[in-house]
């Protein structure tokens, strides 16, 4: 048995994809995918390795980086209609954005301006604690949002979600696959952090 553990939203577009390709590798293994949200214990939940997004806690566990999530500010065209486009960082105070209450971003969004990292505060009028709810509500209107680029990126390329302020967008969030320390990493371990950081090197997030 093969115990990862990966947050829910990404791991079907991701993490799925490159388990069937290490079950091609390790036809004998069997996949054991734990989904959530929360960052596991790996001893606790029996994990071989985990995929984290966003900065590490301060665990003894073994971190490569494996790839990079751009983020992005998107709104509907429909609401841009309505209420105009902001022209730098600033004018968000005047939109109604919509607020994602877990994760660090909150109600203040890290945007760049003249090269350093600045904490934007941002209001509106939704606000949720689910990613896919939060994008949802973007893409019909109910104001501007901050998502990862991979997933708003389908509704931007339809023409659903137009991209705001591309000079001031935050840093990318790393991704990181975390696995128990021990002297030695195990074959299988090292197979599948390295498909993993391949797929994700391909793919436009």
């Amino acid at each position: 048995m093969f115990r990862i553990g990966a947050s829910a939203l990404f791991a079907p577009r991701f993490v799925v994809p490159t388990t069937v390709e290490f079950q091609n590798r390790f036809p004998e293994v069997e996949i054991d995918l734990v989904l959530s949200d929360l960052a596991a214990d790996l001893i606790e939940q029996r994990l071989d390795v985990a995929v984290r997004i966003g900065e590490l806690g301060a665990d003894t566990l073994r971190v490569r980086k494996v790839g990079a999530l751009r983020r992005v500010l998107v709104a509907a065209p429909g609401y841009l209609s309505r209420h105009g486009y902001p022209r730098r960082p600033d004018d968000l105070a005047s939109h109604s954005c919509v607020i994602r209450t877990f994760g660090p971003e909150g109600s203040s969004w890290p945007l760049m301006l003249a090269g350093s990292e600045v904490r934007i505060p941002v209001k509106g009028n939704w606000r949720c604690n689910d990613a896919a709810a939060a994008n949802a509500a973007v893409l019909h209107g109910a104001g501007i949002g901050l998502a990862p680029l991979w997933q708003v990126r389908e509704d931007i390329d339809g023409g659903r979600l137009e991209m705001l302020l591309q000079e001031h967008e935050p840093p990318p969030i790393q991704v990181s696959a975390v696995w128990p320390n021990g002297s030695r990493t195990p074959v299988r371990t090292r197979y599948f952090i390295d498909m993993l950081a391949h797929r994700l090197s391909g793919e436009r997030i």
